[in-house]
């Protein structure tokens, strides 16, 4: 068992307004403990962080062969 597996979600009730995501984990900051730098979610079940989705919408693919 990883030591991932045995931090607990918060409660509902405990989670700040507008988090709606079941494996929030609340931080010494306001953030998931799951939380990676942008928008990824270090949970092996999850890819990118629901609410980050919420608030920025999944990433557009990048197009091949486009001149920057």
């Amino acid at each position: 068992m990883a030591l991932i597996d045995l931090i607990k979600p918060t409660p509902e009730s405990d989670r700040p307004p507008g988090i709606t995501c079941d494996k929030y984990t609340r931080s010494e900051s306001t953030r998931c403990v799951h939380y990676l730098s942008n928008g990824g979610c270090a949970r092996a079940d999850e890819f990118m962080c629901v609410e980050w989705l919420k608030k920025h919408g999944p990433l557009a693919p990048r197009q091949e062969g486009r001149e920057r």
